[in-house]
């Protein structure tokens, strides 16, 4: 499934990493753009050890943001990472936003934006035909505790 543009927000990629199987993004999408606050808030967890500037530079981009939108940074409780992607989106074509944070979630559709989550992209490569598919830890996925698991309710 190719879509144009695919921008992700910070805990999709730690869930999907943390399930081994980051790089069914990759299958999925072809490329992905995150914000330099993404990448800043997974280098901050203890235990996400991938270097994003390395092997997966390939097909993650990372995008600066110059500027955040009046109508995002009045927002309250949104993190840096929903608020840089919110902020790329605005000015991409189009764009699908992989997010699982129910406040940015409902910013997003607001706008107009595409959405889903971790749940969202689970069920899109199960259902997926694919044979470049990796099996997916299924049992594994369930004993990861996911902080914003009601993202499930509306995904994919």
């Amino acid at each position: 499934m190719q879509t144009s543009i695919v921008l992700s927000n910070t805990s999709p990629l730690y869930y999907l990493n943390k399930l081994g199987i980051l790089d069914i993004l990759r299958l999925l999408f072809g490329e992905l753009s995150i914000p330099e606050a993404v990448v800043n808030e997974l280098q901050a967890s203890n235990d996400f050890k991938i270097d994003l500037y390395g092997s997966y530079s390939s097909w993650i981009t990372i995008e600066r943001v110059n500027a955040i939108p009046p109508s995002i940074s009045v927002i309250q409780g949104l993190g840096k990472g929903e608020t840089e992607v919110l902020a790329l989106a605005k000015i991409k074509k189009e764009p699908l936003l992989i997010i699982d944070d129910t406040l940015g979630r409902r910013i997003a559709l607001s706008n107009g934006y595409s959405i889903t989550g971790t749940c969202g992209i689970l069920i899109l490569a199960k259902n997926s035909c694919s044979a470049s598919f990796p099996p997916l830890p299924v049992k594994k996925a369930f004993q990861v505790p996911l902080k914003h698991s009601r993202s499930c309710e509306t995904d994919p």
